[in-house]
């Protein structure tokens, strides 16, 4: 009841945030990008209020001095490295700070390197901050509260065959703020449009929710992807980017694993029955189960722990095996 009562509070906070916010992103330089360069930024300008900034994954951004938005409003997601050399950066009491997965804050100086939002400091220069965790006003100094909250986890995004149209699949698990996902294509990988939209369940506390689109107007040899998934009040974030080649006519099965959880991933329709199988090192078969006419993405729960062998097999064309850490 406790985790239920901070994801809602949690939600509610991250609806504070107003959106129609232009999303600046931090450019990929060896051995780090300073915040206070204009040359740094896709904008080809610094970070200003209103902004959403975005710290893609391999991209440490260092603050060196105090940047002061004042009353202004920040939106910022983390998915690389936040830095601070005695540097600050305050912003208003709307912002709010996302530490993804992989994502790291760190400081130098517990005296000079901090964050304020609004009057409280929610980051003192130490500890680290590590994802996935978030802060706004109401969170308090570092980053205790909510460390499992974050607005939507991916679980899996997946691109199949079916005739001549393309089964778009993704899944998701502890959905907050959640309002929607739009479909998006290109052909050739740069400019995109969508092409559907999707309603979000909404929120949902570590449940896996499955979504699907069938794209029917699906046309190019080669066909670019991705999801944009959009939160209640307007921000929004994207998959990353996954290809098909319309003309690839095998049916090479993917296994992996992910929290609890083994995806497969039919990149074609497999007529008739599929035998799914979790091994144990001693060869004892932990979970079995049969498919019939699998399609796309397919998501097998199980409270196992350890290393196993997934064994996938239609005693024909399909016999594959793959050794997972669940």
């Amino acid at each position: 009841m406790k985790k239920l009562i901070l994801l809602t509070i949690a939600s509610i906070l991250l609806g504070i945030f107003c959106s129609a916010a232009p999303v600046i992103t931090a450019l990929l330089k060896i051995p780090a990008t300073v915040w206070e360069l204009n040359a740094n930024w896709n904008l080809l300008r610094q970070p200003q209020a209103g902004d959403t900034v975005i710290i893609p994954a391999g991209t440490t951004v260092i603050v060196t001095t105090n940047d002061d938005f004042g009353n202004g409003n920040l939106f910022i997601k983390i998915y690389g490295t936040l830095k601070f050399i005695g540097g600050k950066l305050s912003m208003g009491s709307g912002s709010t700070i996302i530490v993804y997965s992989g994502g790291l804050i760190t400081g130098t100086d517990i005296n000079s390197d901090q964050i304020r939002i609004g009057s409280s400091k929610v980051y003192k220069g130490a500890p680290d901050v590590t994802g996935p965790q978030f802060a706004n006003v109401t969170t308090g100094a570092g980053f205790n509260l909510f460390s499992s909250s974050l607005p939507v986890q991916f679980l899996g995004f997946s691109l199949s065959h079916q005739s001549t149209a393309v089964l778009v699949q993704w899944s998701t698990t502890a959905e907050v703020n959640a309002a929607g996902y739009e479909v998006e294509r290109s052909n050739n990988g740069s400019s995109w449009s969508s092409i559907g939209s999707v309603t979000a369940t909404g929120s949902s506390n570590n449940s896996t929710n499955q979504y699907s689109y069938t794209d029917r107007s699906a046309s190019g040899t080669v066909l670019y992807y991705r999801i944009r998934q959009i939160d209640l009040d307007g921000h929004f974030s994207y998959t990353p980017i996954k290809t098909i080649n319309q003309d690839a006519g095998k049916t090479d099965v993917k296994i992996y694993a992910t929290s609890g959880r083994v995806m497969l991933q039919f990149p074609r329709q497999v007529k008739g029955t599929v035998s799914v199988r979790i091994i144990a090192s001693n060869g004892l078969v932990m979970n079995q189960q049969v498919l019939n006419n699998a399609l796309g993405q397919v998501i097998v729960n199980t409270n196992l722990k350890g290393a196993y062998v997934v064994s996938v097999s239609n005693n024909q064309d399909i016999q594959t095996a793959t050794q997972i850490i669940l």
